[in-house]
């Protein structure tokens, strides 16, 4: 599938967290030139070239879920409250349409809803447990009719385009959809190459968003000897953000993280990464963050350890119903690791391992 084509499909696919097999199906459709499929029992798992080459394994991970909603309950007069699945910000919920899946399969559409300013005081406070999704029924009993329950999920409606510079694209789940379109597009370039000094494992990871649960099955799954995730992370350049901290920036390149409060890297990893970013005159800003958590923060202690770099392609709006990002990191995030990939030989890993 072409490019924009693919991250289309990746960005309307419906894959709030527990319900990611429609993304790990086209993950799964893209990677047919890939012989081998192991999966976990959460739903992740991983393609790779060969099944067992005695050759080091590197897991690439990015995950396959997205922040959405679960239906808690039904009103009488046929409106339905709901719990985000998630970080969000809750400011940019009102008024968005969402896709919501019945028990059945369904998907029924709707918008979140919330008291009109008409009807608010001078002194009223925004609630967020005042948002409600219309679907436009009568009554509990029509909802219950079509299927929906608490316990059915919902996302953002899909909303894929590009902007009048081509480069800039914007949509839902660019975090993590954006993860799985560069290892798709990276394997696709490594199916050209040939022989490697290691086994390149394609990965993707379920319930990040809750917990980076699926990546503690998929670390036992793969039992990689290193792991190289790949995020879609808020980028830091926009309006409101001091300038003086902006590490994630459209059309800055690919963005190696330095630490976070889950995960210091392995020194080598992330040595390895800027060095060859320059080599190659790949653009590339390293991120030092106050916040956040990714699946290297269960990859990295799993088994015996992992040595584990965070590689990320920055998205404007992150955790929003939509977010925009810049093709040209895309691409060189998948260049970079192309070019890392050929270096990691058993010699670095011990280097990784012992360091």
């Amino acid at each position: 599938m072409e490019q924009y084509a693919l991250l289309k499909a990746l960005s309307d696919a419906f894959g709030v967290s527990g319900n990611e097999t429609d993304v790990i199906r086209i993950f799964r459709e893209e990677l047919g030139f890939c012989p081998h499929w192991a999966g976990d029992a959460l739903g992740g798992g991983y393609a790779a070239f060969e099944a067992d080459s005695g050759k080091p394994k590197i897991l690439l991970v990015a995950h396959a879920d997205e922040v959405g909603f679960v239906v808690e309950n039904l009103t009488d007069n046929g409106f339905i409250r709901f719990v985000t699945v998630g970080g969000w910000n809750h400011l940019t919920l009102c008024g968005q349409q969402v896709v919501l899946r019945t028990f059945g399969g369904e998907e029924i559409p709707g918008v979140i809803g919330a008291i009109p300013p008409h009807f608010l005081g001078s002194g009223d406070n925004f609630n967020e447990k005042e948002l409600f999704i219309d679907v436009g029924a009568r009554d509990r009993a029509e909802l219950e009719s079509w299927g929906i329950y608490p316990g059915c999920f919902a996302v953002p409606a899909p909303n894929f385009r590009t902007l009048k510079n081509e480069q800039f694209v914007m949509g839902k789940a660019f975090d993590d959809r954006v993860g799985l379109l560069v290892i798709i597009e990276l394997f696709k370039k490594l199916r050209a190459i040939g022989m490697l000094p290691c086994t390149p494992l394609a990965g993707a990871s379920v319930q990040e968003e809750v917990g980076c649960r699926g990546a503690r099955t998929l670390a036992a799954l793969a039992r990689p000897d290193l792991a190289l995730i790949i995020e879609g992370p808020p980028a830091d350049d926009t309006p409101g953000l001091k300038d003086s901290l902006r590490q994630g920036i459209l059309g800055g390149g690919p963005q190696p993280r330095a630490y976070d409060k889950t995960t210091i890297p392995s020194v080598p990893l992330l040595k390895l990464a800027v060095d060859t970013a320059r080599d190659k005159g790949i653009p590339c800003q390293l991120a030092v963050r106050r916040t956040g958590s990714t699946d290297a923060s269960q990859i990295h202690i799993s088994d015996v350890g992992v040595p584990s770099l965070v590689i990320s392609v920055p998205v404007r709006n992150a955790h929003s119903p939509v977010g925009i990002l810049d093709i040209h990191d895309v691409d060189w995030t998948v260049d970079l690791l192309v070019a890392m990939l050929q270096k990691m030989d058993a010699g670095f890993v011990r280097q990784c391992r012992l360091q």
